[in-house]
This record gives structure tokens, C-alpha cells and sequence, in this order.
């Protein structure tokens, strides 16, 4: 990205995203491929380091996913108004989400 923007770090919101899409559209999206194959020194090893990263990251999100709502909706029946009811929800529904968020993309990895 820095290709695209020197000075990245003091650009406003918007233009680092307009430079995060950029970068994005010009990418082949295969980078944790390669960089797992050009680090690896035999195949067996580049396909062990894939492996570890797509478990990892299903392990990672799928707990947050599990435990995550379980803990907003263990908060949610300590909640003694509505509106705070209602933020324990949103994040038992947005911690779950990284559960179905992670599996996709763990599903995307293992496909490289």
C-alpha cells in the first residue's frame, strides 16, 4: 500500500480506505500462498506452514465465535434496562459473526 500512498500513516479515514481498495483491486489475493511457499524450504514444509495458519485461524475464530455470545449473553440477563439489553445482544450477534467470518476464510486458505 505504501506504493500507492508514501504517506500513508498521516492520510485522513477516508483516503486510506480509497488506498486500501486500490491496493486490493491491483493484488492477486494469493499473498499468504506465496509467501508460505517462498519461506518454506521444501513443499512438505510450505504445505505444514499452510496448515498450521488455516487451523489457527479456524481454532481463533470459532472460539471467539462460541464463547464470545456466550459471555454478551450471560451479560444480557444481568442487563436492568433495555437499551443495555440491547448492546449485550448486538455483541453476542457480532461476536458470532467472526465464527461464520473465520470458517469462511479458513475455508479460502485451505483451497490455495
Amino acid at each position: 500500500m505504501l506504493n500507492f500512498a508514501k504517506d500513508y500513516d498521516h492520510l485522513p479515514l477516508i483516503a486510506k480506505v480509497e488506498v486500501f481498495e486500490c491496493a486490493l483491486q491491483n493484488s492477486e489475493r494469493n499473498d499468504h500462498a506465496r509467501v508460505f511457499w517462498l519461506k518454506s524450504h521444501t513443499s512438505k514444509n510450505g504445505l505444514d506452514r499452510r496448515t498450521n495458519y488455516t487451523r489457527s485461524l479456524a481454532v481463533m475464530s470459532m472460539s471467539i465465535g462460541f464463547v464470545g455470545p456466550g459471555i454478551a449473553l450471560n451479560g444480557l440477563t444481568m442487563a436492568k434496562h433495555p437499551s443495555i439489553a440491547s448492546a449485550w445482544l448486538t455483541l453476542a450477534v457480532g461476536l458470532k459473526s467472526f465464527s461464520h467470518c473465520g470458517f469462511l476464510v479458513s475455508l479460502q486458505v485451505s483451497v490455495l
